[in-house]
């Protein structure tokens, strides 16, 4: 919502799927793209990092960090795909848990 203040779109798509990385493993795969304004190269480098934060005035920068942690501990998968190129500008996140842990 912050990267869409003028408008744009949010799309939600959930579906059945197969880890990128085993393509045995079936799970959820849960993707989330808007229409916003994206995030530069550096900004991606930089999303996991420790307070890391693009919010001056709310953000704490440690969201990303404990999100991929805890997709790491359920041995799911998270992604982040942006573009700053206007016109086409956006964000998707897609998420892959998978229906069984490992052991």
């Amino acid at each position: 919502m912050d990267a869409m203040k003028s408008g744009g779109s949010l799309t939600m798509r959930v579906s059945a799927s197969l880890d990128w990385r085993n393509q045995e493993r079936q799970g959820v795969r849960t993707t989330i793209a808007d229409s916003g304004t994206g995030m530069d190269s550096e900004t991606l480098r930089k999303i996991y990092e420790p307070f890391f934060t693009t919010k001056n005035e709310t953000g704490t920068g440690l969201r990303m960090l404990v999100s991929a942690q805890l997709v790491e501990r359920l041995q799911g998968d998270l992604r982040i795909s942006s573009t700053t190129r206007l016109g086409r500008s956006g964000t998707a996140f897609s998420l892959f848990l998978p229906l069984e842990l490992s052991k």
